[in-house]
C-alpha cells in the first residue's frame, strides 16, 4: 500500500502570501462562497481561475507552482486558468468585471504591506 506525501511546504514572501488570501477571501465574497468550497468543488474552478489570473499579475514572483500549493492544485492546472482568463478578459465583459469585483473587496481590507490591486482593462 502506497503512502501520499504530504506537501512540502513553501516559502513565499510574506506580502506575496498576504496577496494570495486577500485574493482568495475576497472571491469568496463576491460570489458568495465558503472556504473550502473555492478549493474542493470543480463547480467553483471558474472563480479559482480568476484568482489565479489576479495573484499572477499582483503578486510579482511567485511562481505555477505556488499559486497551486494554496489551492491544492498542480502548476498545469494554475497556468491553464491564467491563460484561460487573460483570452477571456479580453472577449466577454463578465469576465473583466468579475477579475474587477474580486479587486475592489480586496482593496477594502485592511492590509500590513503596502501594495495595491490595480484593476484590470480589456486593453492590452
Amino acid at each position: 500500500m502506497q503512502t501520499m506525501k504530504k506537501p512540502k511546504a513553501i516559502l513565499i514572501a510574506p506580502n506575496n502570501r498576504e496577496i494570495i488570501q486577500c485574493v482568495m477571501k475576497s472571491a469568496c465574497q463576491y460570489f458568495e462562497l465558503e472556504d473550502e468550497a473555492l478549493i474542493k468543488n470543480k463547480a467553483t474552478a471558474r472563480v479559482r481561475h480568476l484568482c489565479f489570473y489576479i495573484i499572477h499579475k499582483n503578486a510579482m514572483g511567485v511562481c505555477d507552482k505556488t499559486i497551486g500549493y494554496f489551492f491544492k492544485r498542480g502548476r498545469t492546472a494554475v497556468r491553464y486558468g491564467i491563460d484561460l482568463m487573460d483570452s477571456h478578459k479580453n472577449t466577454y465583459r463578465q469576465t473583466l468585471e468579475d477579475l474587477n469585483g474580486i479587486m475592489s473587496i480586496a482593496n477594502t481590507f485592511e492590509k500590513k504591506y503596502v501594495w495595491h490591486l490595480q484593476p484590470i482593462s480589456s486593453v492590452r
